[in-house]
């Protein structure tokens, strides 16, 4: 097959779980699949970005860019005037495969667009409200364009089939995976120690690592933490690690109105090579979301033997199985209560650090593209090819 991607969530400098995903699962395709031609399509006006790309590059790899607009600056016309996308990246492609939830008009091959979530639909006040109208408008579009979609999660399947009518057998459920060569136990103390040190964080402390956004329920934890840390002072620090989202300010005001605030510590964005690290390192993972397509940082804690406390809602069960300990994202008095219990009973930490290791078993990215492979060829199938 001529399989093209597009490829713009890989070229941000901070990338977050789309692009991540992205990048794994088109490394697991080109290396398993060498009899297949493989697209990386882009538009880009950078140097920085072809040097970026050409760490995929592999004899069955071309690139095809454009260099006459930004992604963003072509998503923006396209919407307002149809430009095919074929104009501009050809038609040798059999399939296309669309990672960010939009299809453009005018794609040439079968079309297939990956669904992380419905967030801005459940929770749409967690979004700008310029980002939920596109959303909403471009989703929309992208569900009547697509030949096959794919959903990360048998929940986030069902919450397409609740907003939007499509035929069921034609969205496929592909989980995303877990790198156990870089999420894993056993990591260098010493390498724990210096990521610590850059980023200014004590040795003991809990970790919560994502995006600083109002979907992440921090608010209430941070809430959560400060009450606990009234009656524990032995509290460890509360380390927050990740870039700033939208509407992130009613969080940094809870921050500046807890009591505890000295103790809470915020790391900025942080790159791969110190999130493993950041992990191993962590009493326990806190990540009380309130809504998760998928939640791939529960699997990248549970592959670094770190316990993880997580939310009982959306794909978070459906992700973490019985190696979680369950918290109700609503209650700031239960999110409270959950983190004292993690905090003084180590035999709930030991039996969920072993329940977690076993659980990452089940999740790869190998297996993943294995299955999304054979997609493409059930999609071609379909059109008689």
């Amino acid at each position: 097959m001529n399989i093209a991607f597009d490829i713009q969530p890989l070229l941000s400098d901070t990338k977050t779980g789309v692009g991540y995903a992205e990048e794994y699962l088109i490394k697991a395709l080109i290396t398993q699949n060498p009899s297949d031609t493989f697209f990386l399509e882009f538009f880009s006006q950078f140097e920085k970005n072809v040097k970026k790309v050409n760490l995929y590059l592999k004899e069955n790899v071309r690139t095809s860019i454009c260099g006459f607009f930004y992604g963003k600056l072509y998503r923006l016309i396209s919407a307002l005037f149809p430009l095919p996308y074929r104009w501009f990246f050809g038609t040798k492609s059999d399939v296309v495969h669309f990672f960010n939830f939009i299809i453009p008009p005018g794609v040439k091959g079968k079309k297939i667009v990956t669904i992380h979530d419905l967030a801005f639909r459940r929770f749409p006040e967690t979004v700008r409200t310029k980002t939920k109208y596109m959303l909403m408008w471009s989703i929309a579009k992208a569900i009547r364009r697509a030949d096959r979609i794919i959903a990360v999660s048998e929940w986030t399947k069902q919450e397409i089939l609740r907003f939007y009518r499509y035929p069921p057998e034609r969205i496929d459920v592909v989980y995303n995976g877990v790198d156990t060569n870089v999420y894993r136990t056993g990591l260098d103390p010493a390498g724990i120690e210096r990521v610590c040190e850059r980023r200014r964080i004590p040795k003991d402390y809990i970790l919560y690592l994502g995006t600083i956004e109002p979907r992440k329920n921090l608010e209430r934890l941070i809430k959560a933490y400060s009450l606990l840390k009234s009656r524990r002072p032995d509290l460890p620090a509360l380390v927050l690690a990740g870039k700033k989202g939208w509407r992130y300010e009613r969080i940094i005001k809870a921050y500046k109105e807890s009591a505890a605030r000295e103790s809470v510590i915020w790391t900025g964005y942080v790159v791969e090579e110190e999130k493993p690290f950041l992990l191993a390192g962590a009493a326990f993972f806190c990540f009380p979301s309130l809504y998760e397509g998928f939640g791939m940082p529960i699997l990248e804690a549970f592959a670094c033997g770190t316990p993880v406390l997580t939310a009982n809602n959306s794909s978070l069960v459906e992700v973490a199985g019985d190696a979680a300990f369950f918290v109700d994202a609503l209650s700031i008095q239960d999110i409270c209560d959950k983190l004292e219990w993690m905090h003084i009973n180590g035999d709930l930490r030991a039996d969920l650090r072993r329940k977690g290791l076993e659980r990452i078993k089940q999740f790869s990215w190998a297996k993943s593209a294995e299955k999304l492979h054979g997609i493409y060829e059930l999609a071609l199938k379909e059109d008689g090819l």
